[in-house]
């Protein structure tokens, strides 16, 4: 969760500076390019690029060459910073939370589903539609992965969290029983 709550900051900072410079559609598609370079790039193009000696227009003439195209000076400095500061591997959640707030500002709701495994496409289609009747509004999901839930899904909103996962109906029986122990001893 902690890594997530990095990737919102820097990606909220970013969202900021794209909008002051009416770029909000270019840095989406840069993300998006620079992840997938991080993503299938051998080990040594990370240590390449977070080496301290080597000059920062040298990386960019690298990220430009695997992306076969211009990278801005703004996606520069944000992999540099990330770079230094040892967080390169939140590169994929900036570019999920940046496309979060990006479709937040379109009018889309942003709806957190937690669930123990990846939702498949037809599972997600499926509570998309039921959300958007639900809400009367277009929703984005956004899939979270919790190795602690045992099975079902706990969808959380800005205000609501319903939990109809099997550890949520465990500790509602739970608590159900030390009720019921309470009042006999009572």
């Amino acid at each position: 969760m902690r890594g997530r709550s990095i990737a919102r900051r820097y990606a909220e900072g970013l969202m900021d500076s794209a909008k002051k410079m009416g770029r909000v559609e270019e840095f989406a598609t840069e993300l998006a390019t620079i992840n997938s370079i991080l993503l299938t790039s051998p080990p040594d193009v990370e240590k390449y690029l977070s080496h301290p000696q080597v000059e920062r227009s040298s990386k960019q003439k690298l990220l430009e060459k695997l992306a076969g195209e211009k990278i801005s000076e703004e996606m520069i400095r944000l992999t540099a910073l990330l770079l230094k500061r040892g967080r390169l591997q939140f590169f994929q959640m900036i570019e999920q939370e940046y496309l979060l707030i990006k479709r937040s500002s379109e009018g889309f709701r942003t709806i957190i589903v937690e669930s123990k495994r990846e939702l498949g496409k037809k599972e997600k289609k499926k509570l998309v539609a039921a959300l958007e009747r639900a809400i009367d509004g277009k929703v984005i999901l956004d899939n979270r992965i919790d190795t602690g839930i045992i099975g079902g899904i706990r969808v959380r909103t800005e205000s609501k969290m319903i939990d109809g996962t099997i550890n949520g109906q465990l500790e509602t029986m739970r608590e159900k029983l030390i009720d019921h122990i309470s009042e006999d001893r009572g």
